[in-house]
């Protein structure tokens, strides 16, 4: 004991110098194995020259969407942040976006929040936003938009038929005196003699002319009775009308009386004649049928058929 406290910095210094020499050995012997772990690392690797691609794509998709941003679309009241719009309505409360109820039949309610339009208004349908003389419902029928007045229906769907005139004029076949030759024509509906006509002749007074005659007979118990048929044709439009003998037949002539609901206007038009409308003069149509309940009219032009609907009372 007292030599180690004799020479005790002695001793301590030779513990340092140990430890020191060992430090240095482990340094050593573990950069040995570094040096071989990443000696791989060290290997030469070629050059790559090759540039990766531009993202040509990426560009052009950024100026695309930096010329058409992404625009606001304002609600009806001109605010952009707006709450799903609801209804009360009989004491339910009713999602007017979801489609299964509409607001104003038939028009679906996604079209009528589409163009912004007063969908509480219980008038809506019968409005008029953009004042082109259409409403609502007859921008929406047309598939246009009712709140520019450069979208509009065509000009032929304003037109009502307001009443269905039949012109009486019957036609009664009396048979043939000389089995073919003369026919004999009666105008029930109007006062006049008995007419003796020869095919091509015209019925006097009328647009009908004799085509053709088939003598027909038919036997009823084992009596036979005439029934010979005489073809007559409107040179008017061309329509066909068959008389059998000692039957009374209907003129098919007719008129159509319309109201132009764009200035009120009101005019006749007989079946098979032509006619214009008065904001578009240049446009020919021809009254290809009529009845109490519609009429239909042909585009001259185009040879597009349509289908005129009857005035509703107000």
């Amino acid at each position: 004991m007292p030599w180690i406290k004799k020479h005790f910095e002695k001793i301590l210094l030779v513990i340092f110098a140990l430890t020191l020499l060992g430090s240095a050995i482990y340094i050593y012997l573990d950069s040995q194995t570094f040096l071989a772990e990443y000696s791989h690392r060290n290997a030469q690797q070629p050059p790559n020259n090759t540039l990766p691609s531009f993202p040509i794509q990426d560009i052009d998709q950024g100026f695309a969407n930096i010329k058409n941003p992404p625009v606001w679309t304002l609600h009806a009241d001109h605010s952009l942040f707006v709450s799903r719009p609801y209804v009360l309505r009989e004491g339910k409360l009713l999602d007017v976006l979801d489609g299964q109820e509409k607001l104003h039949p038939p028009v679906e309610n996604a079209w009528i929040f589409k163009y912004n339009l007063d969908w509480a208004d219980e008038n809506l349908l019968n409005t008029d936003p953009d004042n082109d003389g259409f409403n609502v419902l007859e921008e929406w029928m047309a598939k246009t938009d009712p709140t520019d007045p450069k979208s509009i229906p065509p000009y032929f769907t304003k037109l009502r038929l307001k009443q269905y005139i039949r012109i009486p004029f019957r036609l009664k076949f009396n048979g043939t005196p000389d089995d073919g030759l003369t026919f004999t024509i009666n105008t029930v509906d109007r006062k006049g003699h008995t007419q003796f006509l020869k095919i091509g002749d015209m019925i006097a007074e009328s647009p009908f002319k004799l085509l053709s005659y088939t003598p027909k007979t038919r036997d009823k118990d084992g009596i036979p009775y005439d029934e010979s048929e005489l073809l007559l044709e409107n040179t008017e439009n061309h329509e066909k009308v068959t008389l059998i003998n000692g039957k009374i037949v209907d003129s098919p002539t007719s008129k159509g009386k319309f109201t132009y609901l764009m200035d009120g206007s009101e005019f006749e038009v007989k079946k098979g004649d032509s006619f214009t409308l008065s904001i578009e003069p240049n446009v020919h149509y021809k009254l290809v049928d009529v009845n109490d309940n519609q009429a239909v009219i042909q585009n001259t032009q185009t040879g597009d058929e349509h289908t005129i609907p009857p005035l509703q009372p107000h």
